[in-house]
């Protein structure tokens, strides 16, 4: 037996011809624990006739054939596919540069004559790694890298929020490095303002691991246009905590709070348990604040306090919110990361002297 013949159809495309001169080279293996999401979806190395290099994303239309409900669920894939396509392209038609874009869409038969051997992809930008893989192959980051890098970040997710979508799944592999600078990628967990919300029915949309800490305990706002604002900011500034310390910011907090009052254990309102996420939230803070260089421990740390708040109603722009207006606008927080980094770049310029 053909053992590729065992594989599903969108892991058969090595070595395939697309349109568009573009050619498979090779497939990207899931990292366990890290690349959580596109459960019925394949990656793949591409590069088209100019030499370009592209990584390609697969839908396996097959997949559904075994599950409850094929038909429902092939739709609900399909739509979600398509939406998640129609997103990127308007991100690449406003030119949104801190956003990963697509370059290429379509579908390639796999077996001819076989209509569930129809695998439709995209082809998106290829960078040199995501933000984990290069912390994982660096020993060490520069400060200035770090903090252009959340500049960089931050741009993106307001970029994102200014043409109506929302991430909701913002973690360090979803951030791809390139040469020109770090740009925000993967919408598969996104929503569109002024659309129906694909994801509904989820509490939390994206990781869990990274998602904000209301949502573990079963709280979310009502207004769900502020909810993902407000689970956006506060991905940001876990962000910004990685980068420093390599630690999520959702489990350093938990760390710090007494077992009672855990979500494995807390049976109330979340109004009630805020006091003592709060408590923890200033103990995580204090832990945070050693890893972050001295001349930019009180800007870091409040912008992070600012972003990371764990009520989610107190998250954001404090002076926005005296003042009834925005406070989830990441423009302040995209000048603040800016300035901190030009600092950093002007002390790591005088060390290199």
């Amino acid at each position: 037996m053909d053992p590729m013949k065992s594989l599903s159809f969108a892991d058969r495309l090595t070595g395939k011809d697309l349109k568009g001169g573009w050619r498979v080279l090779e497939r990207v293996e899931k990292r366990k624990g890290i690349d959580t999401g596109g459960r019925f979806s394949s990656g793949y190395i591409v590069e088209n006739e100019s030499g370009q290099k592209g990584f390609l994303k697969a839908l396996d239309l097959s997949h559904f054939l075994s599950l409850p409900n094929p038909t429902v669920m092939l739709q609900e894939a399909t739509t979600a596919y398509n939406f998640e396509l129609d997103l990127c392209k308007r991100c690449r038609d406003r030119r949104l540069d801190r956003v990963v874009v697509p370059m290429d869409d379509g579908e390639v038969q796999v077996e001819e004559g076989n209509a569930w051997s129809l695998v439709p992809y995209i082809i998106f930008e290829l960078g040199e790694s995501d933000v984990r893989q290069k912390m994982d192959q660096t020993s060490h980051l520069d400060t200035a890298w770090k903090l252009r890098t959340l500049h960089q970040i931050t741009t993106g997710v307001f970029q994102l929020h200014n043409i109506g979508i929302r991430h909701r799944d913002l973690k360090p592999s979803n951030v791809m490095v390139f040469r020109s600078g770090s740009k925000v990628g993967d919408l598969g967990r996104a929503s569109l303002v002024g659309t129906k919300d694909l994801l509904e029915g989820l509490l939390i949309a994206g990781d869990r691991t990274y998602a904000p800490p209301e949502l573990h305990y079963q709280y979310r706002y009502p207004d769900s246009f502020e909810a993902d604002l407000s689970c956006d900011i506060y991905l940001v500034g876990s962000l910004a905590v990685f980068l420093f310390t390599r630690a999520v910011m959702t489990a350093l907090l938990f760390n710090k709070i007494e077992p009672d009052y855990h979500p494995s254990k807390w049976n109330g309102p979340f109004n009630q348990v805020v006091p003592y996420l709060r408590r923890a939230f200033g103990l995580s803070m204090s832990v945070i604040a050693s890893d972050v260089d001295e001349f930019l421990r009180e800007e870091f740390t409040t912008v992070v306090r600012q972003l990371c708040d764990p009520d989610p109603q107190m998250r954001g722009d404090p002076t926005a919110r005296l003042y009834s207006q925005n406070p989830y606008d990441l423009i302040r927080y995209v000048s603040a990361f800016d300035r901190m980094a030009r600092r950093a770049e002007v002390e790591l310029g005088r060390i290199l002297q």
